[in-house]
């Protein structure tokens, strides 16, 4: 199974959307989407921890009045 496809299950069961998540095996991050469980030498019944990434955005809208005397 390749990452994008877990990550398409755990959406699927968690209602976590797949680009907000992130992947950790030991400390380390699978990130690359096409790669698959054992490229990241995950072992049978190793645990693969999701942390869901929210980004904000903060716009700051600037009103500029000129008076014409």
């Amino acid at each position: 199974m390749v990452i994008e496809d877990l990550k398409a299950l755990l959406e699927a069961k968690s209602g976590v959307v797949l680009a907000t998540q992130r992947l950790l095996t030991y400390e380390k991050e699978s990130s690359n989407l096409r790669k698959a469980l054992d490229e990241y030498e995950v072992e049978h019944n190793e645990a693969i921890h999701m942390q869901q990434v929210i980004l904000t955005s903060w716009v700051y809208e600037v009103s500029v009045s000129v008076i014409k005397t």
